[in-house]
């Protein structure tokens, strides 16, 4: 059981299954409680299509704070990956979800899909400043993901 774990400020991408894990595989195996995921990039992560998204959620994690974070989705157009409906008192806020031109995102909380992203924060209680938007980064292209200073992010990550 991982408690108290502060995940901060990485850029994460292009991985074959998701980006961050956290949380047990199984009932009798692991979990998370009371840590941090914090200022992460999580860039196109899953490229094998194996429905782990940017970030999973497993068994047991609770009281765990997501928060200014931007994800952008791969392959599987995953975002969030939640199989498990044993989670509690986990808060999301602050964090951008990036929306791709003529692409659209999924988001599993509590192993119910979403397509819809304010269905999403409504399950999730996600926070009202967690935002479905392009963030605007530099050149994703060449892998700089700092943000453009008209980047609307920005406001919500401050």
């Amino acid at each position: 059981m991982q408690k108290n774990t502060p995940i901060i400020n990485n850029i994460i991408y292009e991985n074959f299954y998701t980006g961050i894990s956290i949380g047990g595989y199984d009932v009798d195996r692991g979990g998370t409680i009371n840590s941090t995921i914090s200022q992460n990039i999580l860039y196109q992560n899953d490229t094998k299509g194996l429905d782990g998204g940017q970030l999973l959620l497993q068994h047991d994690t609770k009281n765990n704070v997501i928060e200014r974070n931007i994800l952008t989705a791969g392959p599987s157009r995953i975002f969030i990956a939640n199989y498990f409906s044993t989670n509690q008192e986990n808060k999301l806020q602050k964090n951008v979800f990036h929306k791709e031109k003529e692409e659209k995102g999924v988001w599993i909380w509590k192993e119910e899909a979403y397509t819809s992203f304010p269905k999403f924060k409504k399950a999730s209680e996600s926070d009202e400043q967690s935002s479905y938007i392009d963030p605007r980064y530099q050149n994703e292209n060449k892998y700089d993901f700092g943000l453009k200073k008209d980047s609307p992010a920005r406001k919500i990550l401050d």
